[in-house]
């Protein structure tokens, strides 16, 4: 018996622009995917689906890229890009 699994099928979005020192919402969307990470700029990594960053600063602009898996096939959505802009002093 040979068993075929489904690669599952996954894409990124997030509520960018930003300006410093406001929560980053990152979405993962996925089809079946049983676990999930995240990869972005300055060293960001995260295992949830929907991670937030708080208190963000620019140094979190960049691209960040999804991957989901499902009975060990795995699928890395299109990278979205972020925006951190720096908020103005008053």
């Amino acid at each position: 018996t040979v068993t075929v699994n489904p690669v599952p099928t996954a894409s990124a979005s997030s509520n960018t622009p930003q300006c410093s020192g406001g929560t980053l919402n990152l979405t993962g969307s996925t089809d079946i995917g049983t676990s999930f990470s995240w990869s972005g700029p300055n060293g960001f990594t995260s295992n949830s689906q929907n991670p937030s960053i708080s208190n963000v600063t620019t140094a979190a602009s960049g691209p960040y890229t999804f991957t989901a898996t499902a009975n060990g096939c795995s699928f890395t959505s299109a990278p979205t890009a972020v925006v951190v802009n720096q908020t103005p002093s008053a």
